[in-house]
């Protein structure tokens, strides 16, 4: 058979969402009752289930409809905004979550958490499927119907939470809102703007559902782009889009292909008003590490001060309509995003300005919101495709089936399946599939091949899936094959009709996992993370922060871990140490570490586990220094004072005023007019109290048992801490920062006085 073009993969990085996202106890209306936003998120990423929901539509008529939730995302933030209500519920958000508020006289406004104001009136649901207290003026009924109403609720209070928190966020198809303890919240990210303009345009095909994907076909293509198409006589020749539904990190680092990503071309979305953010510079890391071309899209230029919206998906169109004040903004903001590409090394430009796109960055304006820059992101994405890497969507179908697995869930009636991105060849049912996981190579067959089925029999739940015979690629499937289950997430499947094909096969995945995982015996810290793509991403990162690696594998954390870092810790402090992405700990591991003291730094995100680590590092490397400092005998100077020896031997005893630097008992001193050594000092007494030493300009007596006034002191001579020749030479070439003014001058100069009896003193 001849090869033909499968479809590109694409991914969404970098300010996917804005940040835009509620707190994991608040509560999400789902198919009639409310469950915790983090168990859901856990639901829908370990299992295919689908929820049910009510989103608030203007058109046809105001109210609610139903709707699906088809994804979710986890992110992580510093700070929420909680939103107090009149019925006593708190709506904890992001500071960009966006709430609907009712002005009055029929105006609706989407407000951002940070904007909300005490008295406003937040749109949210009654009657009797949503019971709201209706009490002084706690909910005002605008609209009621035989099934569910509209009410507004009032804000009484406003407060900031600032710390470290798991917040996420579900995308709701059609109307992109969803509802949060009794009120509407919203988000429309770049994907759903894209994904919904592509709804509107059923008439040309629509999108296909695929699991953890959407497949925009050539027609929906020239549908969204036409018109610039057009322009240009440019000629779409990829059979469409596959779009990765969930953006972010998590779902990237798992779409890992040997030598690079399964993704084609990512889109890189940056906020046009704030310019690179944590998150970006991640993306960015992330990007350079697979090997992954990618275009920017610079998106909320609706949010320009003075930015006029118009009624087109064109770039082009809309920034001739806007003023000249608006565009030298949009080229001020746009000017930051190059600049921050330049310190990557990457020359970059806005789109219509780029004359060589192998070499330089593509940055597209866009609006999530209003869909302006829509046409030319497609345009250009399609067109990057098509330039300079239609020899990578060739697919042989006589080729083993090949796919990489996203994750692994338990699904109803099926078990464990596998969530998958078919990438070349075929799959077909009753194929051999190898894999491989913690066990070593796996081997199964396949029962079943599922797809979701069409939107409209979705929200049947005993309907949600369709079972084909075969898969081409590319295409976001299901797949059920018993002895597959403990596959790693983030590995290859290859799905094999001959059995011949298994060992040579099977030889492959286990030497692409062993390229990946680590076992040595140097000293270097323990790695564990949940999915293979995310140890590689991991590694990758640790080694760019100069982070040696003793093991590296998949899976919780165990006893052996603990005592592989206790061996390390033996060795070197700093690296006796387990760094755990997004798994769990065994019991007996976590209490052996405790009595170990080994610490393990554990988190969700992959980079805070690293750079959290790092910082222990740091402040463990400055505890050790202070303490290093701490065991130096500092230098000081001080002066005999005239007509106060109190006692001349056995011990001396005698006043002083401390010249420079600091003198403190169980010092040594020497004498600056003969060299000559004095003793050690015992005893510092300040006004008749004991005190450990005294600094500059204090007048103090001490006592020092071997000295005798007359012989090896007297009034007015000056006397130095004899500080040892090594702890000199440290404190000037090690601790110099550390000392202060006065102490540091007093080295110098005692450094000085001991180099006239010997020149070479402290080199």
């Amino acid at each position: 058979m001849a090869e033909y073009l499968r479809q590109p993969i694409i991914t969404v990085l970098g300010h996917v969402d804005s940040g835009k996202c509620v707190s994991g106890d608040s509560e999400v209306y789902v198919e009639g009752r409310y469950m915790r936003a983090d168990e859901l998120y856990h639901i829908l990423r370990e299992s295919c289930e689908t929820f049910r929901t009510k989103s608030f539509r203007f058109s046809p008529s105001l109210g609610f409809t139903d709707s699906v939730v088809v994804g979710g995302v986890r992110e992580y933030s510093d700070k929420l905004v909680g939103v107090r209500l009149a019925s006593g519920y708190e709506v904890k958000t992001t500071p960009g979550h966006k709430f609907l508020v009712y002005r009055g006289g029929g105006v609706f406004e989407y407000i951002p958490a940070y904007r909300i104001s005490i008295g406003d009136s937040v749109v949210g649901v009654g009657g009797e499927e949503f019971p709201v207290p209706v009490s002084d003026g706690e909910a005002i009924s605008l609209i009621g119907s035989d099934n569910y109403g509209l009410s507004c609720h009032r804000v009484v209070g406003i407060k900031w939470y600032r710390g470290g928190f798991h917040v996420y966020d579900f995308s709701v198809e059609y109307n992109h809102n969803f509802i949060v303890g009794d009120v509407v919240v919203h988000n429309t990210s770049l994907l759903d703007k894209i994904r919904g303009t592509a709804v509107q345009l059923r008439e040309a095909g629509g999108i296909t559902q695929h699991i953890g994907a959407s497949l925009f076909p050539r027609d929906t293509l020239y549908a969204m782009a036409g018109d610039l198409l057009k322009r240009f006589n440019f000629e779409i020749k990829v059979p469409g889009l596959l779009v990765i539904d969930t953006p972010g990190h998590e779902v990237f680092t798992n779409l890992r292909r040997r030598g690079g990503s399964a993704s084609d071309i990512a889109i890189l979305v940056v906020d046009v008003r704030r310019g690179f953010e944590p998150q970006t510079h991640e993306s960015i890391q992330i990007l350079m590490d697979r090997r992954v071309p990618f275009l920017v899209a610079a998106n909320k230029i609706d949010l320009l001060h003075g930015w006029r919206p118009q009624n087109t998906f064109s770039f082009l169109e809309s920034i001739r309509r806007q003023s000249e004040e608006v565009r030298y903004q949009l080229e001020e903001k746009l000017s930051y995003i190059v600049s921050a590409l330049n310190t990557y090394g990457f020359d970059a430009d806005r789109f219509d300005r780029v004359r060589n796109f192998r070499k330089t960055v593509a940055i597209v304006p866009v609006s999530a919101k209003t869909g302006e820059g829509i046409q030319e992101l497609i345009t250009i994405l399609i067109g990057l495709v098509q330039r300079f890497m239609l020899d990578r969507l060739k697919i042989d179908p006589e080729a083993p089936g090949y796919a990489v697995v996203l994750e692994v869930s338990e699904e109803p009636g099926l078990g464990k399946v596998l969530k998958c991105i078919h990438v070349d060849g075929v799959i077909r049912v009753g194929d051999t599939v190898v894999g491989v996981g913690s066990e070593g190579l796996l081997k199964g067959h396949v029962r079943a091949i599922l797809m979701p089925a069409p939107l409209d029999e979705i929200r049947d739940p005993r309907r949600k899936f369709r079972s084909i015979e075969e898969s081409i690629p590319a295409a976001g499937i299901i797949i059920n094959a018993p002895g597959l289950e403990e596959v790693y997430a983030g590995s290859t499947l290859y799905s094999l009709s001959r059995e011949e094909d298994i060992e040579e096969y099977g030889r492959r995945l286990l030497q692409e996992v062993e390229a990946i995982k680590v076992d040595t015996d140097d000293v270097g810290v323990v790695v564990k993370a949940d999915t293979l793509g995310s140890l590689e991403a991991m590694i990758n990162y640790m080694r760019r922060r100069g982070i040696p690696i003793r093991k590296a594998d998949i899976g919780v954390v165990s006893k052996r871990d603990v005592t592989e870092a206790d061996v390390v810790r033996e060795r070197d402090e700093d690296r006796g140490a387990i760094l755990a992405f997004n798994v769990d700990i065994t019991p007996d591991a976590r209490e052996l570490a405790e009595s170990k003291r080994i610490p393990i730094f554990m988190g969700n995100i992959l980079y805070r586990v690293v750079d959290d680590y790092l910082a222990w590092v740091a402040e463990s490397a400055e505890r050790r220094r202070r303490r290093e400092f701490e065991a130096l005998i500092k230098p000081g100077k001080f002066q005999v004072l005239e007509g106060y020896i109190f006692r001349r031997s056995k011990p001396a005893i005698f006043g002083i005023r401390v010249l420079g630097g600091v003198v403190r008992q169980k010092y040594p001193v020497i004498n600056s007019r003969n060299g000559k050594k004095v003793g050690v000092i015992h005893q510092i007494q300040d006004r008749g109290k004991n005190i450990d030493s005294a600094t500059k300009d204090m007048e103090v007596a001490i006592s020092i048992r071997e000295a005798v006034v007359g012989r090896d002191i007297d009034e007015n001579d000056i006397l130095y801490i004899d500080v040892p020749e090594e702890h000199a030479r440290r404190l000037l070439r090690d601790f110099s920062d550390m000392l202060k003014g006065d102490e540091l001058e007093v080295l110098r100069e005692y450094i000085e006085f001991r180099r006239r009896f010997n020149p070479a003193w402290a080199r």
